[in-house]
């Protein structure tokens, strides 16, 4: 699986993305459309982690990297139906935490409640050595991923 973050996208396939993301969210109830999400994008500082089978978009999250607080925030989460139950929105997470971590983040909030989100965050955590995050600590009743401490620079 290949992540990009949909910022680093130029021209036509950023705007091929932008419209399958916008077609997922058209059904939401605050019906969003593509501009709307571009100016959300923009104006809020948020970003989409995109993950990629071979060409294809399987699955996507968007994040808001809150250099203030030192938080990278999850927002969406989205699975494309023929890729679901493969462990797809577990990967991205995982690569999630790993970039926050590398990024140099205090820690990130990725799932709340009782909702997707959260439970995304429970199967990461259960499977965080296979997924390679096995020293990241995940919450799944805060949302929370805490990072190992890094070790001092000799």
């Amino acid at each position: 699986m290949e992540f990009k973050w949909l910022s680093d996208i130029k021209g036509a396939r950023f705007l091929k993305i932008v419209d399958q993301i916008s077609e997922i969210v058209k059904d939401y109830p605050r019906g969003w459309t593509k501009k709307k999400i571009l100016d959300y994008i923009r104006h809020h500082n948020y970003d989409c982690l995109l993950g990629f089978e071979k060409k294809d978009l399987a699955c996507w999250r968007a994040v808001n990297k809150d250099r203030n607080e030192g938080v990278l925030k999850g927002f969406m989460i989205y699975t494309f139906p023929q890729y679901r139950g493969k462990g797809y929105a577990a990967k991205i997470t995982a690569e999630l935490a790993r970039r926050a971590y590398a990024g140099g983040f205090k820690f990130a909030q990725l799932g709340l409640g009782r909702g997707l989100g959260s439970r995304v965050l429970a199967s990461t955590g259960r499977n965080r050595k296979r997924l390679g995050v096995a020293g990241f600590s995940f919450n799944s009743e805060t949302g929370k991923v805490i990072f190992p401490a890094k070790r001092a620079m000799r």
